[in-house]
């Protein structure tokens, strides 16, 4: 879900080893030379994801509700969520746009990286579900076994954090945590988004 708003930091980080297209060519050196990365960008690369169903609807949202924290959350730490990305699929963003051959081949490979680490991140979260019910009788702890309930419990709780002026960092971690210890994950894909984030590379939830 909000992995899309890393498009312009790919964009921006592709950008500082290829540069800019050439505008000119000097006398007879077109069809004799050409741009290296001739074929890598179409025109609307730099653009398409503002328009994507996905801004508006974040901007739909109130100014400082947790979707608009989250996302802005990525806006920020965007940068270093592709930085790991390419440092463990490519080794090196030169090697990622050599490979990836197109800009757009790039942010797929991207997104479909980020959907497989959600993927994993959500087994071994059931896996610790899994275990809780036994560590929760031991410690003499009640389990709350209604996803209703525990839903409107992170509902009420998210909101009250909220207004407390508590970040979304904070809130991630103590829905998080609730939810494994009552044996049930509900939390909105948005928190789960930045938990995976925050699992590829650890500063995006580094309290600043």
């Amino acid at each position: 879900m909000l992995e899309g708003l890393c498009r312009p930091n790919i964009y921006d980080q592709c950008l500082k080893i290829t540069g800019q297209a050439p505008l000119v060519w000097l006398k007879g050196e077109k069809g004799i030379k050409h741009w290296e990365y001739d074929g890598f960008y179409s025109y609307t690369d730099r653009f398409t994801v503002w328009w994507d169903d996905l801004v508006k609807k974040i901007v739909r949202q109130p100014s400082g509700s947790p979707m608009r924290l989250a996302a802005s959350l990525f806006s920020k730490h965007g940068a270093k969520i592709c930085d790991s990305y390419v440092k463990e699929r490519f080794g090196t963003w030169e090697q990622a746009i050599k490979e990836s051959g197109t800009f757009d081949n790039l942010v797929k490979g991207f997104e479909s990286y980020f959907a497989e680490r959600k993927r994993m991140f959500m087994e071994k979260t059931d896996k610790l579900i899994a275990q809780m019910p036994k560590q929760l009788t031991k410690d003499g702890r009640i389990r709350t076994n209604s996803h209703g309930g525990v839903a409107n419990l992170l509902k009420v709780l998210t909101k009250t954090m909220h207004e407390q002026g508590s970040s979304i960092r904070t809130i991630a971690k103590v829905q998080y945590a609730i939810c494994t210890q009552a044996g049930i994950y509900v939390p909105d894909e948005f928190i789960t988004d930045v938990l995976v984030a925050a699992d590829i590379n650890p500063d995006v939830l580094t309290e600043e």
